[in-house]
């Protein structure tokens, strides 16, 4: 741990992306959750669904409604895949939650410093095509 530019204390970390899930491919809790299995042979595929909730409104946040037993499956399965954290991002088109695991780990001084180098040089060539940038501007501006 140390202080960085800002004051702040700072431990250093990698990140590794290992598992990616979304609840759009879970069955449709709106209706498949809550329906009997002696019921099923009554409707087709091309049938319309849909629930008829009484009580709390579990609309209000316009979100999907997801089982606790299907969200915990999908978490199982990033961690199964080395995920030590997950972040749970909303699908802006539709009703739908990405599950995205990470794993995250502390990095030695070792790594730091050739992660800090790797900034460096992609500041510097950022730096560097800026500056070229800037250099054929000035020279239309000057009619070269």
């Amino acid at each position: 741990m140390r202080k960085n530019n800002n004051g702040e204390f700072q431990i250093d970390v990698k990140t590794k992306e290992v598992f990616k899930g979304s609840s759009e491919y879970l069955p449709d809790v709106e209706f498949d959750y809550f329906i009997r299995s002696e019921e099923k042979s009554q409707i087709s595929e091309d049938d319309f669904r849909c629930l008829r909730f009484h009580g709390d409104d579990v609309y209000q946040l316009d979100a999907r409604i997801i089982p606790l037993q299907d969200l915990k499956t999908l978490i199982e399965k990033a961690e199964n895949s080395g995920a030590n954290f997950v972040v749970v991002d909303y699908h802006v088109d539709h009703f739908d939650y990405n599950i995205i695991g990470f794993e995250i780990t502390r990095m030695d001084e070792k790594e730091i410093l050739v992660a800090e180098s790797l900034e460096k040089a992609r500041e510097e060539k950022n730096k560097q095509e800026q500056i070229k940038k800037l250099e054929e501007q000035m020279k239309k501006l000057k009619g070269e």
